[in-house]
C-alpha cells in the first residue's frame, strides 16, 4: 500500500507540488517499511509454513499413518512374544511335571530309567523357570521400549 501511495505521489503529484513531498514520501515509506519490516517478514514466514504444511500432507499423513501402524504391531509381536513364552513355559511345566511322574511309575524297571526321567522332568521344570524369568525382563523392557516411543512421539508433536 505504501509503494503504491509513494507512486502516486511520486508521478501524478510530483508535478504540481514539487520535489520536497516527494522526499517526504520516500523518507515516510522507509520509516514504514522499516518499522514492519519483522511483522511483514513473520507473517512471510508464517504463509511460507502453511504452504508447506499443505503441500506435504499427501506425503506426511500416510508417514504418520505408517508410523503408528509400525508401532502398534511392535507392541502385537511383544505380546504375542510374552503369551508364546507363557504358553511354552506352561507347555514345559507340564511336559516336566509328567516325566517326573513317569519316572516313579518307572522306578521298578530300573533304576536308570527312572534317573533319565527324573533328571528330565527336572531340566524340563528349571527350563521353564528360566523362560518366566526371562520372559518377566523382556516384558518389562519391552514396556520401557514402547513407552519410550510413545513419550518421543508425543513430544516431537508439542515441539513441531
Amino acid at each position: 500500500m505504501t509503494g503504491l501511495f509513494s507512486f502516486f505521489l511520486l508521478f501524478i503529484m510530483g508535478e504540481f507540488i514539487g520535489v520536497i513531498p516527494l522526499f517526504a514520501t520516500l523518507i515516510l515509506g522507509a520509516f514504514f517499511l522499516g518499522r514492519y519490516f519483522r511483522n511483514f517478514s513473520q507473517t512471510k514466514r508464517t504463509l511460507w509454513l502453511a504452504i508447506l504444511a499443505v503441500i506435504s500432507l499427501p506425503i506426511a499423513i500416510p508417514l504418520l499413518l505408517i508410523l503408528l501402524a509400525s508401532l502398534l504391531g511392535l507392541v502385537a509381536l511383544i505380546l504375542a512374544l510374552i503369551v508364546g513364552a507363557f504358553v511354552l513355559g506352561v507347555g514345559l511345566l507340564t511336559s516336566g511335571g509328567y516325566l517326573i511322574w513317569e519316572a516313579f511309575s518307572l522306578m521298578s524297571e530300573g533304576f536308570n530309567i527312572f534317573l533319565m526321567g527324573f533328571g528330565s522332568g527336572l531340566s524340563l521344570i528349571g527350563g521353564a523357570i528360566l523362560i518366566y524369568i526371562l520372559t518377566g525382563f523382556f516384558a518389562y523392557w519391552s514396556w520401557r521400549l514402547v513407552k519410550a516411543c510413545f513419550k518421543w512421539i508425543l513430544k516431537r508433536g508439542k515441539r513441531a
